[in-house]
């Protein structure tokens, strides 16, 4: 038997034959059969609850849309752009630029 301590998720599951979950020095539960443990059930017992309680989501109605771009063109960029942006959303965009680059 060897004893891995680690928080590292696919070295855990790579390595294991089982898992035994402590949680500030106690006993929590032990994983036998390595096909019958995923990620999620793991991380609920080292954390003592749902993921999905922690980071509750929770999808909300967009509102009216805000800013609309149609055909968009920019130097450089063959394909013209279409967007909108609907209130409550967040967009982000990213472009690749350094100085002297040829794309």
């Amino acid at each position: 038997m060897i004893l891995y301590v680690s928080h590292r998720m696919e070295e855990i599951f790579a390595l294991s034959d089982a898992i035994t979950v402590f949680k500030d020095g106690r006993y929590v539960r032990t994983f036998d059969d390595m096909n019958q443990v995923n990620n999620a059930q793991l991380v609920q017992a080292m954390v003592g609850r749902d993921l999905g309680d922690v980071y509750g989501y929770q999808p909300r109605e967009l509102g009216p849309v805000r800013l609309s771009l149609q055909g968009l063109q920019a130097p450089g960029v063959k394909t013209p752009i279409d967007l909108s942006v609907r209130a409550g959303e967040i967009v982000g965009c990213s472009a690749w630029w350094a100085p002297g680059a040829a794309n």
